[in-house]
């Protein structure tokens, strides 16, 4: 009985079986990211325009509430230029 190297090897099977199962492997994950890609695609497409009416809605509140949201930044009062004033 003779114990070395050649006792443990493992046996795969031919080189073309493992190319073929390796390919195989490649291009299911390859699918699984494309369609995790194309899902977060429209999970973000979904939670803009999610955010798009809640920036509405907001900007409705407090207008409602008497305040400014216009884009012009002119119409707020320059604290720091009142203070030296």
């Amino acid at each position: 009985m003779r114990i070395g190297p050649e006792e443990f090897r493992i046996k795969i099977g031919s080189t073309s079986e493992l190319r073929y199962m390796l390919g195989k492997e490649l291009r299911e994950l390859i699918i699984a990211m494309k369609m995790w890609i194309e899902a977060k695609t429209a999970n973000i497409a979904v939670e803009t325009e999610m955010d798009k009416m809640r920036l509405k809605d907001f900007t409705k509140h407090v207008e409602g509430q008497g305040l400014n949201m216009s884009d012009d930044g002119s119409s707020w009062p320059d604290d720091f230029e009142e203070d030296w004033e």
